[in-house]
């Protein structure tokens, strides 16, 4: 498949700019929702609305260090796997992943999320392109929903609820903190759920996801 079935050039830049600015640039405002103190990990939501709609949801962004002599594209492989199994390795609430190969670059991804928080948060599932380029001295994985432009491929399925992935995305890159060196990692993400939920209840729950990804990651960095 091509991936300008999907995105254009001029889409493409748009969004790795808006990466940009949700997991380098300083000039938004976010406030604090938690810190780890086992992992080091803090998460934030932005702290003011997005402009020009109050139906956009606010993204939510997770920072750490992972002590390791991995490189930053060991890391964008493990965050973007080639099928389910790889993406069990940090996502234990990943219940279905497929993964398509997109020419020139990229990849076209499926997935269904089990359901968190006892029930509360039902399973959704999302179709989104996944992106791998360089950003900042360092490297970048974009994920953007499409469902709209492959209905027939990808139907919902089941009693999932379709969610949208607005935008995720993994910035890393190489580092020292406290003399050891390793890899910066932020991921942000801006993720309509869609449903009856309130942003508390997914606030606290992609909190509690975030924290438990980074412990996972660094599990996997150490091995």
């Amino acid at each position: 498949m091509d991936l300008r079935t999907f995105l254009d050039e001029r889409e493409i830049l748009d969004l790795f700019e808006e990466a940009d600015q949700l997991t380098l640039a300083s000039a938004r405002v976010w406030k604090s929702v938690t810190r780890s103190s086992s992992t080091g990990v803090s998460v934030e939501v932005e702290g003011t609305s997005v402009s020009g709609s109050g139906t956009v949801p606010k993204a939510i962004r997770a920072r750490g260090f992972l002590r390791t002599t991995r490189s930053a594209r060991d890391f964008c492989n493990l965050v973007n796997p080639s099928d389910l199994e790889g993406r069990k390795i940090w996502d234990d609430g990943i219940k279905e992943y497929e993964s398509r190969t997109l020419q020139p670059e990229g990849f076209l991804v499926y997935t269904s999320s089990k359901a968190a928080l006892g029930g509360l948060i039902s399973s959704r599932d999302f179709v989104s392109v996944s992106l791998t380029r360089v950003l900042r001295g360092g490297l970048c994985v974009v994920s953007v929903d499409v469902s709209d432009k492959v209905p027939d491929l990808y139907p919902t399925r089941g009693s999932y609820v379709r969610g949208a992935c607005v935008i995720s995305a993994f910035h890393v890159a190489p580092g020292e903190e406290g003399g050891q060196q390793g890899l910066h990692v932020t991921h942000a993400a801006r993720t309509d759920l869609r449903g009856w939920l309130s942003q508390s209840l997914i606030l606290q729950g992609t909190a509690d996801a975030e924290i438990a990804f980074f412990r996972k990651w660094q599990s996997w960095a150490t091995t």
